[in-house]
């Protein structure tokens, strides 16, 4: 075991994602996803896994986008989305005939899908139009444009979901549908098939107002309209951003994931339960803070489909997914006890899930820092789970990954500054090293326990890692995550230094002389906050950055909203706030020789962040050198094209590597 993770080994591990018990509970469909060089893409096969005979069988080819399994009636196949013909639509895949019938024609593709309980229709979320080039483009709205997508229609902002039968092209449309920012499933379905519930934006006209509540619509016996639409949650709170519903098996409680008040970018998720008999809300007690949502940094997962919160019959509770701590475990919500309970806590990154509803076990999509992925049962209740033999077992073996050491430093404030920290995977302990101060994005997420292929291969390159989950950060308590509100580049700056201090003092055998600093969007807005403050890092890589919140404020997609929230209500009307927490108010200080890379398509952190700070690094004559991207959007390092991703990680490797990296073109 002494291969160690390279940049070109994005194209050697898979992912894992969406596992699908049967009927029985003795098979698995999940999805496995390529990164392939040859098509320069993302392909994925669906595959089927037999617990009874430990066999792992090939489905669907990894020659298109095929995703999202849901077994059919008797299990006689399964549904899925697939790209193979263009736009995404739904397809049924027969064991027997071992034949793909495609079911949607949606010229805009799918969004999301279920399968209704009659198993003879199915539900389905449209994707929003793209905008088509024209002459010109003209709009009335503050949200015209949406990163990853482009510019929006201001009839087209939600998705519309519809009710299709599987052996016709008819079907009925139900209502037009927020997908929120934490949302893996914004609709669920009741057990009797005539309730839908899903997301809807308490004002819909306002873009201003990011309020969402649950909206339920009944539909006829014949399933051929609404018959009433109604915000089932108006009597308990007019004010929410509520996600991720979810019925119990008998139709009596729905789980939903959120928070009551006005939205709010900072806070953690909640849990809730919806008694549909009693007409209340009920109230769970728990010992700590829990924040239900994936908020795991990582570069590497892709396609995870499966709902946050699912209910599982077999021990009458619901299951969700909290980060805590560095941890993405699982929880319980018993309805009838109102009893809240850890049901995993390994130091792991839980992606997916699935309920077996035979058992009630648990399929897992797992990630660690030394395993990309793999795909667990663990027995409900049990400690520990176990590890499926499947294809990816054979890509992992032999290598040798940096593993995760924790600390938890203190600021003189009282705050807590928890931390990960990589040492090179071959590291003898007799040389010197350099240190990676390696920021996450956000700034509310949070680095844990997961395969971080960045964080892999800086570390394989002979370098120390050292992640930090600075004030602001999710998982830790909604008091650690308010930190950074309104206060950018203060405590959250310190948190960063104060964790480099000690690790420096623990580990004497880092070089001082080569300190470097990297992150992406947040990220990359502390990468130029921290090189405008300190001189202490030889060099910077700056991703998808914040250069000026004031600018930001009118050319991003959430700039509008997004930069008041964060910054404690001030808006662009009041810019001087926004300015004194912009990096560029502070570029005279800046010394540091500077690599920043940026995406042309990206509308989060637009390009013009990184153009403005390029510009000026250039007039102070500040060695930098600026790279490019084109049609990639905020995502790049996560899901842009392949090739982009090689290039970016190879571009921040030789710089920090480098000695003559700003002299060579």
């Amino acid at each position: 075991m002494n291969k160690t993770v390279q940049i070109k080994d994005l194209y050697h591990f898979d992912s894992l994602a969406s596992p699908q018990y049967n009927s029985k509970g003795n098979k698995v469909l999940y999805v496995q996803t390529k990164v392939t060089k040859a098509s320069d893409n993302y392909l994925s096969e669906i595959r089927l896994y037999d617990l009874i005979t430990n066999e792992d069988h090939g489905i669907l080819k990894a020659d298109s986008l095929n995703i999202e399994p849901l077994w059919a009636t008797a299990d006689t196949g399964f549904y899925f989305i697939s790209n193979k013909d263009g736009a995404r639509q739904i397809y049924y895949y027969d064991f027997d005939a071992k034949t793909v019938k495609q079911l949607t024609s949606e010229a805009a593709g799918i969004k999301d899908f279920m399968l209704h309980p009659d198993g003879a229709h199915i539900l389905y979320l449209t994707q929003a139009k793209k905008v088509e080039p024209g002459p010109a483009f003209t709009t009335t709205r503050a949200c015209y444009k949406f990163n990853g997508h482009g510019l929006l229609e201001d009839d087209d902002h939600l998705r519309k979901l519809w009710l299709q039968g599987i052996d016709s092209s008819k079907k009925v449309y139900l209502a037009a549908v927020n997908f929120g920012f934490s949302s893996r499933k914004a609709f669920t379905i009741s057990p009797d098939g005539l309730k839908i519930v899903f997301e809807k934006k308490l004002a819909e006209d306002d873009d201003f107002n990011f309020d969402e509540g649950l909206w339920q619509l009944t539909l006829n016996e014949e399933l051929t309209e609404v018959v009433k639409n109604e915000n089932i949650l108006k009597n308990f709170a007019q004010q929410s951003s509520f996600s991720n519903p979810c019925f119990s098996q008998n139709g009596r409680y729905l789980g939903f994931l959120g928070n009551e008040g006005t939205y709010n970018n900072a806070k953690e998720n909640k849990f809730f339960v919806y008694d549909t008999k009693e007409e209340q809300l009920l109230t769970f007690s728990t010992a700590e803070e829990l924040h239900a949502a994936d908020s795991c940094v990582t570069d590497f997962h892709q396609n995870n489909t499966n709902p946050l919160l699912q209910w599982n019959e077999a021990k009458h509770c619901f299951v969700f997914i909290v980060s805590q701590k560095g941890k993405v475990c699982l929880y319980t919500a018993d309805p009838a006890k109102g009893m809240v309970a850890k049901l995993t806590d390994r130091k792991e990154h839980i992606q997916d899930f699935a309920v077996d509803p035979v058992s009630g076990n648990i399929a897992l999509v797992v990630s660690r820092p030394e395993l990309p992925a793999g795909l667990f049962v663990e027995e409900f209740g049990k400690a520990e789970a176990e590890e499926l033999k499947t294809k990816v077992l054979e890509q992992q073996r032999d290598y040798t990954f940096a593993e995760y050491q924790t600390f938890e430093f203190t600021h003189s404030d009282g705050g807590k500054i928890p931390c990960f920290f990589a040492l090179p995977p071959l590291f003898s302990g007799k040389e010197k090293i350099p240190l990676v101060l390696d920021i996450h994005g956000g700034p509310h997420a949070m680095h844990g326990y997961t395969f971080h292929h960045e964080v892999q291969v800086l570390a394989a390159k002979g370098m120390a890692v050292l992640l930090v989950n600075p004030r602001g950060s999710f998982g830790y308590g909604q008091k650690h995550a308010d930190g950074v509100v309104g206060n950018y580049g203060k405590g959250d700056y310190e948190d960063l230094m104060i964790a480099v201090d000690q690790i420096i003092k623990k580990f004497p055998e880092i070089d001082q002389d080569s300190l470097f600093v990297t992150g992406g969007s947040y990220g990359g807005f502390m990468t130029n906050w921290v090189v405008a403050h300190t001189d202490r890092f030889k060099r910077a890589a700056t991703q998808r950055s914040i250069s000026n919140f004031v600018s930001m404020s009118g050319t991003s997609d959430i700039g509008y909203w997004f930069n008041t929230s964060e910054a404690g209500g001030v808006n662009i009307l009041k810019p001087q706030k926004l300015w004194e927490e912009s990096p560029l108010a502070y570029i005279n200080n800046v010394k540091t020789p500077t690599l920043i890379l940026h995406s042309d398509q990206d509308l989060r952190c637009p390009l013009e962040q990184g153009e403005q700070w390029f510009v000026a690094l250039k007039t102070l004559g500040v060695e930098t050198k600026f790279i490019r991207f084109f049609g990639e959007s905020h995502e790049l390092s996560r899901s842009g094209k392949p090739s982009n991703r090689i290039k970016r990680l190879s571009e921040i490797v030789a710089c920090f590597t480098d000695e003559d990296y700003f002299a060579k073109k």
